[in-house]
């Protein structure tokens, strides 16, 4: 009996030792989701940013001149012009025996545009690289530096970006349209894509909003960041906002009113699907753009121009909205982060990209960076942005249509899919269809047949 009574107990208390167990990890698990909560809540793990420790170089070069792919001069002789053009050759040789990669990049881009003050602008920008001295800025010297590398640039060297640049030509078209819709230039946008995605690999707050993202549903959600460009929902609600507000210090004109309207009367579920799409990003790009704009003409508006800094723009960018004061000589940087072993900040990864001449090809320097939205100019390029908006809105409907007719048919290919999205939008705005209010199907039958 008493060999009974013994192991009852022990029995017991083992099962009031798992029960405690139990009951503290899951109390543990509650402080952790709290103090997630709160992190996400009161931005606790943001980067508050710095400055980027060649700041005074971008500024020097943002002096020189005013930095746009352009026709040269009629009025400079040719002397000039030949000597001018000795001078980036010369220049191109000397870094060419340090940097093939760079010197290569830097010729493709002048020998297609045959814009000497623009391929200054290159070799100056490669030059911080160089040495973190002010004669950097000038001429270039075997002494300057220890060691070859594949680019100047160290972060350019990393497994992340090769990775990276593979990715964003088959993006092309996705950022190309966004560009073409916003009229901002398609590689002042890559340069916010590129600066997120490297910035990702190293900033600790990523893996607390991963480990937070079941619980994205909540009202905190505002303060998560979606997509590829890492736009948060209430900075998505702020840029629609801005589009229609004339008052707006960010308002961009008339012809940019309705570049975001929704496709259905559910605009909260419909937001989170561009922001988080996983197959098409052309919203994360567009609102990325439209960021960019909206900055712009808000510095404008206080008579500061920072239309052709791209470290800059990238770095109002990354720290938001709300830290965005104009003022003259803003400092670059933002983020802080390491990739392949070097510090980088946000503005300065920017400032890198955008005059490397790295994937030029595929998205080239535009002679107007802030070209006005092809709504404004001609009919034909009307049509398009409008075509543009309506099939990617269309997306979306499609996808809550096809949920609620399971008997649709898988499409195979590209072909037989845009007949297919021909014939689901007909049956969306045929008579009888309530998938949709009236109002709507009147303001899709506008845009599709404008």
């Amino acid at each position: 009996m008493n060999i009974f009574v013994i192991g009852n107990k022990q029995i017991r208390k083992k099962i009031i030792l798992f029960r405690n167990i139990f009951i503290f990890t899951f109390a543990l698990l509650g402080l952790c989701n709290i103090g997630l909560f709160l992190a996400t809540k009161f931005q606790w793990t943001n980067e508050s940013g710095i400055i980027d420790k060649n700041d005074r170089f971008f500024l020097e070069i943002a002096k020189t001149k005013k930095l746009t792919i352009r026709e040269n001069d009629s009025l400079l002789s040719q002397y000039q012009n030949n000597l001018s053009e000795g001078k980036i050759f010369q220049k191109l040789v000397e870094l060419n025996n340090l940097y093939p990669k760079n010197a290569h990049l830097i010729y493709d881009v002048y020998r297609q545009t045959k814009n000497i003050e623009f391929a200054n602008t290159m070799l100056k920008a490669v030059s911080i690289n160089l040495s973190n001295s002010s004669d950097s800025l000038n001429s270039f010297s075997m002494d300057t530096i220890k060691q070859k590398s594949k680019y100047v640039q160290n972060w350019m060297n990393s497994k992340e970006w090769e990775t990276l640049k593979e990715t964003l030509i088959n993006e092309r078209s996705s950022i190309d349209s966004a560009a073409m819709v916003s009229g901002v230039e398609s590689r002042l946008i890559l340069c916010c894509l590129i600066g997120e995605q490297m910035r990702i690999y190293n900033q600790s707050r990523e893996r607390l909003k991963n480990f937070w993202g079941p619980f994205k549903k909540l009202s905190f959600m505002t303060n998560l960041s979606y997509g590829v460009t890492g736009i948060k929902e209430g900075t998505a609600i702020l840029i629609e906002n801005n589009l229609k507000n004339s008052l707006s210090v960010y308002y961009l004109g008339k012809e940019y009113e309705h570049i975001l309207d929704y496709s259905t009367d559910n605009i909260e579920d419909e937001r989170l699907y561009r922001l988080k799409n996983y197959y098409n990003h052309f919203y994360s790009y567009l609102y990325a753009a439209l960021i960019l704009k909206q900055t712009k003409v808000q510095w404008e508006k206080e008579g500061y121009d920072i239309s052709s800094r791209p470290d800059i723009l990238a770095t109002l960018y990354n720290i938001g909205f709300w830290k965005s004061k104009p003022k003259e000589n803003p400092k670059a940087g933002g983020a802080l982060f390491i990739v392949n072993n070097d510090s980088c900040t946000f503005g300065g990864v920017a400032f890198d990209f955008y005059y490397s001449g790295e994937l030029y090809n595929e998205f080239p320097y535009s002679k107007d960076k802030w070209m006005l939205t092809a709504q404004k100019s001609n009919q034909k390029d009307k049509i398009e942005i409008t075509n543009i908006i309506v099939q990617n809105q269309n997306k979306f409907l499609g996808k809550n249509y096809l949920k609620q007719n399971s008997s649709s048919e898988k499409i195979n290919n590209t072909k037989e899919k845009g007949a297919q999205k021909q014939k689901l939008l007909e049956e969306i705005l045929k008579p009888g269809n309530d998938s949709i209010s009236i109002g709507m199907k009147l303001k899709l039958i506008d845009k599709y047949f404008d």
